[in-house]
């Protein structure tokens, strides 16, 4: 793997998010945004290694959510754009005891497919 994707430092493009009772993370996807709503279902209904599902329990008006398993909201926590890739992976492996290359392949998956949808840019870089 390219070192420089393991020096970027991710940052949620999303500030409507909170925490579900099972402390995993739900993204609210405003109705503004609903466009991507089958961009979502296609893209993280198909990613292996994650349990990704549409919420449409949210006021009709609002818009919906989109719950992560803990892992995914692991990820998610530390993308605040001052936190590596390379930070994120040790932390996933030691939370979940899971082997490095695993992990390193599962982060950079999240992340970049949270970047296709604008969820997130995988390298910050502040002005």
């Amino acid at each position: 793997m390219c070192r420089d994707i393991l020096t970027a430092t991710p940052k949620r493009m999303v500030d409507s998010w909170l925490y579900n009772e099972n402390n995993t993370v739900k993204i609210l996807i405003l109705k503004s945004d609903l466009a991507i709503h089958q961009e979502l279902r296609e893209i993280f209904f198909s990613q292996n290694g994650f349990s990704f599902e549409t919420i449409n329990d949210l006021d009709a008006n609002e818009g919906l959510g989109l719950s992560l398993n803990k892992v995914a909201s692991s990820i998610w926590e530390k993308c605040d754009g001052t936190t590596t890739i390379s930070e994120i992976i040790d932390s996933i492996m030691l939370r979940f005891n899971a082997p490095r290359e695993l992990v390193c392949r599962d982060v950079v998956g999240f992340l970049n497919q949270c970047e296709k949808i604008n969820l997130l840019v995988v390298n910050w870089r502040p002005m």
